[in-house]
């Protein structure tokens, strides 16, 4: 949902809104802003820029800590700024009197150009506004529509295509196990806090999937997921066994339950397991969000907006 301060920025510049964004055009130039998790991401659309111009707007966003962005990318027809989250309005508003000063200035078009092809769009030709994800901007309607349907085949490619997630899983769940030989070791015969090496376990399933043949899909995500809780319960287990070898102890289900029965020993054993899979998950936050990202193949969604 659009928060409130966008969407009183949105009544106040007179843009369009849906679930996610606000858009519209603003002395010539198209912007759309939506609430990111811990910013307000801000895109602005234009002509492809000469030297110069990308100069000039590498200078002014150089300068731009005031107005509570905290940072920006800018390629030859996109600008996004991310605004830190709890800024307000004025804060927006502030930075595109600063900004749309340089933008005429430096002769920098605006929704005069389609964002896909970079060539002006002729007053008698039909063009269509369209998102492509987070960006607004207009576009040829035929550069518009060649672009939907290449990203339609390319999705349509992802989806035929073989994964092997049977052999991904095989190699998740053993680059899983593969990396809790330390965690193991360590905490049986240093009795360092051996929770932390969990950091390790989703790269190592992650790795083990990619080096058996598996490639990212939609269910790469609940593999990768099941072989960390797999690989971060077998740490214990492995643990259990040296302290078992070291005491002589038969190796049984008996001796297994036993242990397990013992108060002070379930309390550690359920204490290094939250803290794994706390370890294990916060490790592997960078590899999980990627693949959720790239369920679907990551390839844009383009919709046209009218």
């Amino acid at each position: 949902m659009v928060s409130r301060h966008l969407k009183a920025l949105a009544s106040d510049w007179g843009f369009q809104q849906d679930n996610t964004h606000i858009w519209g055009e603003k002395h010539g130039y198209l912007l759309s802003l939506e609430d990111g998790k811990k910013c307000t991401l801000m895109t602005l659309t234009f002509a492809p820029l000469s030297d110069e111009q990308r100069g000039a707007l590498y200078r002014i966003m150089g300068q731009t800590q005031s107005f509570g962005i905290d940072k920006y990318a800018l390629n030859d027809t996109v600008l996004s700024a991310e605004f830190k989250n709890g800024i307000s309005n004025h804060h927006i508003i502030e930075f595109w009197k600063a900004f749309l000063p340089i933008l005429t200035e430096k002769g920098i078009q605006g929704k005069s150009h389609c964002v896909l092809c970079g060539e002006p769009i002729a007053e008698d030709e039909k063009a269509n506004t369209i998102r492509i994800d987070q960006m607004v901007g207009r576009a040829h309607r035929t550069c518009a529509e060649k672009t939907q349907q290449d990203l339609h085949d390319e999705r349509e490619r992802f989806s035929g295509e073989k994964k092997a997630y049977l052999m991904g899983a095989i190699g998740a769940l053993l680059g899983g196990l593969v990396c809790t030989i330390p965690w193991i070791f360590v905490q049986h015969f240093v009795r360092f806090f051996a929770s932390v090496l969990g950091l390790f376990i989703g790269l190592g399933a992650y790795k083990g999937y990619k080096y058996f043949g598996g490639k990212i899909g939609k269910n790469t995500l609940p593999i990768i997921v099941f072989a960390i809780f797999v690989s971060v319960a077998f740490t214990q287990f492995g643990a259990l066994t040296l302290l078992m070898i070291k005491n002589n102890a038969p190796i049984m289900l008996k001796t297994y339950w036993e242990i397990l029965s013992n108060t002070e020993a379930l309390g550690f054993i359920l204490r290094n397991l939250v803290i794994g899979y706390l370890m294990a998950f916060l490790g592997s936050r960078k590899i999980l969000q990627t693949l959720h990202d790239y369920r679907d193949g990551g390839s844009a969604t383009l919709i046209m907006l009218d």
